[in-house]
C-alpha cells in the first residue's frame, strides 16, 4: 500500500524524473530540480483547532477548512491542539535520555525480540526506499493496547498477547518516568486523533459518528525518532526515504530542525518547516483510498543534512482490523465511480481462522508473515477447477472476483498459482508488508519428480521486503512440494519441510543459460526428501517484479495453449495442519503435517511419511463426492455442468489410468 519513489536521472536540468511504484506498475512524475520552497497557506495552512469541542456549527466550520487542505496537498499544521506542551517537552526529555542509552541498553528492547513493530529499530536497520540510501534514524515505536486506552473497560480485554509488547517496558524499567510519560503522550494524541477522524467524516459530508465503529480498538502506532547529525561529507541521501503513509491519518511533532519535505500538486519539494506550538498533519493511503482519491496521501521524506539530532515524534491512526475500508457513498455518483473495491482483512483473517492473538493486532512482522503464511496454505488448496468446472474455461485474476470465490462464498476454493498467489499479495500489502508479485519458471515432472529443462514463465511467488533489509519468499500455492514456510533469500539455508523432507534455495544459473555473471544468477527452489538423498531442483526464478499484465499474459497461455498440461488435468492439493504442541510462538500457533491429492480421478494422502491412495473415482459424480469429502469444497450446479464435454471429464475409465 505505501508508495515508493525511485528517482532516475534529470531529463533536463530544470527536471528530475520520479517514478511512483504501484501495484498496477510504475507511473512516473517530473519533479523541479533544486532547494525546496516555502509552502503557501493555501499549500499548507495553519488551521486553530481551539473550537474542536464546540458546537455543531464550528466543528464544521473546521471541518471545511480540512477539506481544503486534505484535497489540495493533503498536508496541514494545526495549532491549539489541546495536547499540553509540558506533556511534548517531558515526552522530548524522555526520548533523548533513552536515545542517548549505550547501545547495549537500547538492544534490550530490539523489535526483533518481539516480532513486532513495538520496541527498538537502530540506525540503518530500515529502508523505506529501496532506491534510496538506508533510513539514518533510530526508532523507539510503542503499538495500539486496550490497557491504556482511556476509552475502553479492560475488564473485557481484546489483547490477549500482552508479552511480546510488555518487554519493552521491562527493558525500560531503569528510567522510572519513560513508561508513565509516554502512556500519557501517547493517549492523548490517540484522543486527538479520533476527534480529527470525526472532522474527516464531515468533511466527506458525512455523519460525524460515521467512523466511530471502526476505530474502537484501531491501529495506532506512536513512533519516536532520532536522526543523528550527519556531515556533509557522509554518503546519505535521506533520515527517511520517499515515502507515503498506508494509514488514515498521521500527526507529527517535529523539533525546529526541520528537514521534512513534501511534493506539491505542483511537482516542487516543499519544506514543511516547523511552527512552534503546531502539528503536522497529513493524509494516509487509506483516507485517500475511501475518499475516492478527493484527499491527498502526498508523499514525503526527510532530508536530514545537519551537525545536531533532529527529533520527531509521529503518531499514526488506522481503523480496526477487521474494519471494510471501502469508498463512502458522499464521494461517488454517476460520473464518479468507484475506483477502489472493499478492503476487509479481518474477513480475510477469519476465514483463514488467523489466532485471535494475531488478528487483532495485524503488523507487517516476520512472525505474522508465518502465521499468514501457514494458515491460507491450509485454507486454500491448490486447486485449477476453474478451468474445469467452467462453461468458459479460462480464470479470472481480478482480486475482488478471487475474494468473493475463495473468502466470502465460503465453499472451500482456492486456486491454482496466480490466483492464491495475487489474492495473497493484495492482503500483505494491505497489512503494511512491502511486498511484489515475481514471476517464475518451473520444471515439468515425470512420475512426480521434476526433471528437464525450465520453460518459460508459469508460476508466480511472493516477495517480501522488511524494513532491515532482509527479503524472504513466501510462496503459497505450488501444490504438494510447496514450501511450508516463508524462506529468507538465503543461499543454500536449509529449512525442515513436511516429514522428512528438506528445502533451500540455491543462487546459481540454471543449465541451458547463455549469459553468466554473478548478477545474473537465479534463484533456484531445491528439495530432498532426507539428508541421505541428492538435491534436485523444482523451480527458478530471478526475483523481479511481475505486474497485473504480466500475470493476464501468463494465465491467458495456461489457459489456452495446447500444450498446458493444466487443460488436460483436474487437480486439487489440501494441506493438512494441527497445533504446535510445544516452544510455540503465540497462542494458536499450528504448523503443517500433511496434505490430500486429487489428481483426475485418484485421491491420495500424505502424514508425513510415505504417500497411499485413499480414494478412486470414475464418474464425474463420484468426483463431485470426494472433493466434498476429502477436501471440504462444494461446487454449483452451474459449476458442475461446465466441465460436461471438455477433455477432463470423467467418463468411466479415466480415473483408473491414474492408478
Amino acid at each position: 500500500m505505501a508508495t515508493t519513489t525511485v528517482e532516475t536521472a534529470a531529463p533536463t536540468a530544470e527536471f528530475t524524473t520520479v517514478q511512483l511504484l504501484t501495484p498496477d506498475g510504475p507511473v512516473s512524475r517530473r519533479v523541479r530540480c533544486g532547494k525546496p520552497r516555502t509552502p503557501t497557506l493555501d499549500e499548507m495552512p495553519i488551521i486553530d483547532l481551539s473550537t474542536l469541542d464546540g458546537d455543531a456549527t464550528a466543528r464544521k466550520a473546521l471541518a471545511i477548512k480540512i477539506k481544503a487542505a486534505a484535497e489540495n496537498t493533503g498536508f496541514f499544521y494545526v495549532s491549539h491542539h489541546g495536547i499540553p506542551q509540558d506533556l511534548i517537552e517531558e515526552a522530548l526529555e524522555q526520548i533523548k535520555d533513552f536515545f542517548n542509552q549505550p547501545q547495549e541498553d537500547k538492544d534490550r528492547v530490539a523489535f526483533t525480540k518481539a516480532g513486532k513493530f513495538c520496541g527498538y529499530h537502530g540506525v540503518g536497520s530500515t529502508q523505506i526506499n529501496n532506491n534510496e540510501t538506508k533510513d539514518n534514524k533510530e526508532t523507539f515505536s510503542m503499538r495500539y493496547d486496550t490497557r491504556i486506552d482511556t476509552s475502553h473497560d479492560c475488564a473485557d480485554d481484546i489483547n490477549s498477547n500482552f508479552d511480546s509488547i510488555d518487554y519493552v517496558w521491562n527493558g525500560t524499567s531503569h528510567l522510572p518516568k519513560f513508561r508513565p510519560i509516554l502512556t500519557k503522550f501517547y493517549q492523548k494524541r490517540l484522543e486527538l486523533a479520533r476527534k480529527l477522524i470525526r472532522l474527516f467524516a464531515l468533511a466527506l459530508e458525512l455523519p460525524e459518528d460515521y467512523f466511530d465503529s471502526i476505530i474502537t480498538t484501531p491501529g495506532a502506532d506512536a513512533v519516536h525518532l532520532h536522526y543523528p547529525g550527519t556531515d556533509e561529507t557522509e554518503d546519505i541521501d535521506v533520515g527517511i526515504g520517499s515515502h507515503t503513509d498506508i494509514q488514515c491519518v498521521t500527526l507529527l511533532w517535529q523539533d525546529m530542525s526541520g528537514g521534512l519535505q513534501v511534493l506539491s500538486a505542483d511537482d516542487e519539494w516543499l519544506d514543511a518547516r516547523p511552527i512552534e506550538g503546531t502539528l503536522v498533519i497529513n493524509i494516509g493511503d487509506f483516507l485517500q483510498r475511501l475518499s475516492n482519491n478527493r484527499f491527498k496521501s502526498t508523499v514525503h521524506r526527510v532530508y536530514n543534512r545537519q551537525r545536531e539530532s533532529r527529533y520527531a515524534m509521529p503518531f499514526f491512526l488506522g481503523f480496526n482490523p477487521d474494519a471494510v475500508c471501502e469508498v463512502v457513498p458522499t464521494c461517488t455518483d454517476a460520473d464518479h465511480p468507484p475506483l477502489y473495491e472493499p478492503i476487509s482483512c479481518g474477513q480475510f483473517f477469519n476465514h483463514i481462522n488467523l489466532p485471535h492473538a494475531l488478528r487483532r493486532n495485524p503488523q507487517p512482522s516476520l512472525m505474522f508473515l508465518k502465521a499468514l503464511h501457514t494458515h491460507s496454505l491450509a485454507t486454500f488448496p491448490y486447486e485449477n477447477l476453474s478451468l474445469h468446472y467452467n462453461a468458459s474455461h479460462c480464470i479470472d485474476l481480478d482480486p475482488q472476483y478471487l475474494f468473493r470465490k475463495m473468502v466470502t462464498d465460503n465453499r472451500g476454493r482456492g486456486g491454482f498459482c496466480m490466483e492464491i498467489a495475487i489474492l495473497y499479495n493484495h492482503v500483505l500489502r494491505a497489512i503494511g508488508f512491502d511486498a511484489y508479485t515475481a514471476g517464475v519458471r518451473t520444471r515439468g515432472r515425470l512420475e512426480g519428480v521434476p526433471r528437464g529443462d525450465y520453460p518459460g514463465w508459469n508460476h508466480i511467488v511472493n516477495i517480501i521486503t522488511f524494513p532491515d533489509g532482509s527479503k524472504y519468499h513466501s510462496d503459497v500455492a505450488f501444490g504438494g512440494d510447496g514450501a511450508t514456510i516463508p524462506m529468507p533469500l538465503i543461499d543454500g539455508l536449509v529449512h525442515k519441510n513436511m516429514g522428512t523432507q528438506q528445502i533451500q534455495l540455491k543462487r546459481d544459473w540454471v543449465p541451458h543459460q547463455v549469459h553468466r555473471t554473478e548478477e545474473t544468477k537465479l534463484w533456484i527452489y531445491q528439495y530432498r526428501n532426507s539428508q541421505d538423498s541428492e538435491w534436485n531442483s523444482f523451480y527458478s526464478f530471478p526475483g523481479v517484479e511481475f505486474f497485473a499484465l504480466d500475470w493476464d499474459v501468463v494465465n491467458w497461455w495456461i489457459n489456452s495453449h495446447p500444450d498446458s498440461h493444466q487443460r488436460r488435468n483436474v487437480l486439487t492439493i489440501k494441506f493438512l495442519q494441527r497445533p504446535v504442541e510445544s516452544d510455540a510462538s503465540f497462542e494458536g500457533e499450528t504448523e503443517i503435517y500433511g496434505k490430500r491429492m486429487l489428481v483426475n480421478g485418484v485421491v491420495k494422502e500424505n502424514l508425513g511419511g510415505k504417500t497411499k491412495i485413499i480414494a478412486t473415482c470414475d464418474t464425474e459424480q463420484e468426483r463431485i463426492e470426494v472433493l466434498e469429502k476429502y477436501f471440504q469444497l462444494f461446487l454449483t450446479n452451474e459449476e458442475k455442468g461446465g466441465i460436461l464435454g471438455y477433455v477432463s471429464e470423467l467418463d468411466g475409465t479415466a480415473g483408473r489410468t491414474q492408478r
